[in-house]
This record gives C-alpha cells, sequence and structure tokens, in this order.
C-alpha cells in the first residue's frame, strides 16, 4: 500500500486526511523494503513510514521538503552518539540512508510501537540522556553562536511569525550581545517524553532525534516546561514529575547560571529554527511558541 502511496500523488489526499496537511513530495518507493512484510503504514507530521516486524526494521520516508534538516538531525545525533562507546547503543541501529528519495531504515528495538515501558525504563532512559548532555558539552562564545542562529533562520514566510521572532531577536541582542557571554552546548534530544523510550531485552532505545541536535544544553529541560506552563512562560513548577531525574539534574545546573532568561530565549530560538517549516504553514506548537515569545521576553 504503501509502495502505491510513494508512487502516485492521488494518495496523497488520504494521508492528508490523516493529519498531514500538505502535499508529500513525490517519492520513487524505496526497492529495498520488503513491501510483502509490512506490518503497520503510520502517518507523523513529517514522515510516513512502515514497520516490518518480520525484517525487524522500520522505515521512515521524508513528507516534506521543508523538514530535510530534521533528517539530517537523525543522522548527526548517531554520528555525535557513536564517538561514546557506552552511551551510542542508545540509538537504533541505522540500516540504510537515502537522500534521493530522503528515507532511512533503521532496526526496530520492539514489536511495532506498541509497548509501554515502565518507571524503571524511564529513569534508565532519562539518565543515559544525562550521560550524552555531560559527554558532548562544549562552551561557544554567545555571539558566535547567535550568528550561526541567525543564519541558520533565513527569511520567515508567515508574517506573524516574522514580527514574533524580531521581538524574540531584540530582546536578545539588546540585553545579551557584546557582553562577552558563554553559552554550553549539548547533544540533547528536541523532544523527549516516554512515548520516544524503547526496550528490548531491558535494554533502552531511544528514538526520534529529528528535533534533536547540537543545542544549548537546556534546550530539552527548558521547552518542555515552556510548553507544559499555561501562559508558555518558563516555570519550574511545571516539568513533568515522570522526568523527576532530568528535572533534578537540569535544574539545579541551570540555577547557577546568572544568564538563565537568555537560555530561555536562546531555546525559543532554536525552536524557531527547528519547526519553521511547520511554524510557517501554522502547524504543532504554532500558536504556543507565538504565546511562549510574548511571555518571556
Amino acid at each position: 500500500m504503501l509502495n502505491i502511496v510513494a508512487i502516485f500523488p492521488v494518495f496523497h489526499k488520504l494521508l492528508n486526511l490523516i493529519g498531514l496537511q500538505y502535499d508529500i513530495k513525490y517519492l520513487k518507493a524505496p526497492s529495498s523494503i520488503h513491501w510483502n512484510k509490512i506490518d503497520l503504514i503510520y502517518v507523523e507530521w513529517h514522515f510516513f513510514g512502515v514497520f516490518s516486524n518480520s525484517d525487524k526494521t522500520v522505515t521512515h520516508v521524508l513528507a516534506k521538503k521543508s523538514y530535510a534538516e530534521r533528517f539530517q538531525n537523525e543522522i548527526n545525533a548517531r554520528k555525535m552518539g557513536k564517538q561514546f562507546k557506552n552511551l551510542s547503543k542508545v540509538f537504533p541501529r541505522l540500516l540504510k540512508i537515502s537522500d534521493n528519495p530522503k528515507y532511512y531504515i533503521e532496526e526496530l528495538a520492539v514489536g511495532a510501537g506498541n509497548q509501554l515501558i515502565n518507571e524503571n525504563q524511564l529513569i534508565k532512559a532519562q539518565k543515559k540522556i544525562k550521560k550524552l548532555n555531560r559527554k558532548t558539552l562544549k562552551n561557544i562564545q554567545l555571539d558566535e553562536y547567535y550568528k550561526t542562529l541567525v543564519n541558520k533562520l533565513g527569511e520567515i514566510n508567515n508574517d506573524r511569525l516574522f514580527r514574533a521572532s524580531q521581538e524574540l531577536r531584540a530582546s536578545i541582542e539588546n540585553d545579551y550581545l557584546e557582553k562577552d557571554i558563554k553559552l554550553e552546548l549539548a547533544l540533547v534530544h528536541g523532544d523527549f517524553n516516554a512515548g520516544q523510550v524503547l526496550s528490548k531485552n531491558n535494554r533502552i532505545k531511544i528514538i526520534d532525534w529529528g528535533d534533536g541536535g547540537l543545542l544549548n544544553r537546556f534546550f530539552d529541560y527548558i521547552s518542555i516546561t515552556i510548553y507544559k506552563s499555561p501562559d508558555h512562560a518558563f516555570n519550574k513548577d511545571y516539568f513533568p514529575n515522570d522526568l523527576s531525574v532530568l528535572e533534578k539534574f537540569f535544574s539545579k545546573k541551570l540555577n547557577r547560571i546568572a544568564h538563565m532568561n537568555l537560555y530561555v530565549r536562546i531555546t525559543l530560538l532554536e525552536i524557531l529554527i527547528i519547526s519553521k517549516g511547520e511554524f510557517e504553514a501554522k502547524e504543532g506548537a504554532y500558536d504556543r511558541w507565538l504565546t511562549a515569545v510574548k511571555s518571556n521576553t
């Protein structure tokens, strides 16, 4: 079925009804997929793909051109993880990558997405995130990193989004630039929650690194807190209790940072860069992000 969907654009409308609001980039169906062994077709905002229990694989096919950077984030996260022998195992193993069309195939850590992890497994996953954060930590001058972020952002094709981004940038530039401030960067997940943790034989795998990468080290903690807060202002009281290991780790460190509000604003800028295509189409956390900018600048 996915083979047909990939080849004939008329079936894109079906996926639009399921969840994708814009046309899928035309795809030549990857020949390496065993189409007769597909167990489940799934659709996300930026991917569609297949689970195959018999092949023990999951195939992610890029559904929108604007999400090319998320595709690359998946690849880059694993490259960074491979530097650390004990931590590289946290990523499901990549079996194949294709740039045209864009898709990747990774090992299937469990059955087709139908497991529930227990509390101990979630705690174990949080400890892995902490280790990745520590091992990949690096310092960079704010002015240098900010320039990199602005270059990545580029033009914005949405008036409300553009105005909010200008407001956010002005708050960073006026309050913090040219003050010889250093930021801490590290490998972060970008969307960490219990649903991103898989387990097989008590071994932890953390999936979906498309929103992550080398960002400010507090990105996961700040972004979760902002989106959980009723007015989307940074308030540590709204960090979820089930992620208590990360809350204790990050809040303790962030309390020592002189420029806590700077990290909040940098996180909002990083979110915009990651979700730009989505936000320009007024999808996902678009409204929440706009409210967060007003509440935190």
